[in-house]
């Protein structure tokens, strides 16, 4: 009977820990998957948004107030993780619960999407952890605009990224 128990408490928690997502394991997926990874820059508060998305994917942007299809491939998508790692950015990964709210991989930390300046979506296809979106927000408006200042230096949309940086 005691081995039975024991079994089954085994399997039981060897299920559940299989389930468990690292943040090394997301963001190293993240980090092969630079083909596909798709970035949005979201002021959350004023509704105005930057989509960045690779050659390959057909997005129509139908309306005037946002800046949705902006081409980029992998060299421009190692460029931002670059920049994201250098800013320490990736340390804290984070995942939609829905209402608004985001928690960390890691821990009970989490934020709400009203409460930053702006946050970053990185969505990416492949990857075996269940993954394939991310958050990452700025809290802060003067680090929002020296990000947005390094990833402009990136793409050839200056347009954009300056209207981005005026409702900032």
């Amino acid at each position: 009977m005691k081995k039975i128990v024991f079994l089954l408490i085994f399997s039981i928690s060897n299920l559940y820990s299989q389930n468990i997502i690292s943040r090394n394991e997301v963001l190293r997926e993240l980090m092969d998957d630079k083909e596909s990874l798709q970035i949005s820059l979201i002021i959350p508060n004023k509704a105005f948004s930057i989509g960045i998305y690779p050659l390959f994917y057909d997005v129509e942007d139908f309306t005037e107030q946002q800046c949705g299809d902006i081409k980029t491939n992998e060299l421009k998508n190692a460029k931002v993780l670059a920049i994201l790692k250098e800013r320490n950015l990736l340390k804290v990964l984070y995942l939609s619960k829905g209402n608004n709210k985001y928690e960390s991989i890691d821990s009970n930390d989490f934020f709400l999407g009203s409460e930053v300046c702006i946050f970053i979506q990185l969505t990416y296809d492949k990857g075996n952890s269940g993954v394939h979106q991310v958050f990452i927000p700025i809290k802060k408006r003067k680090k929002a605009k020296l990000l947005v200042k390094a990833i402009t230096n990136i793409f050839d949309n200056k347009y954009c990224f300056g209207k981005f940086e005026k409702h900032l």
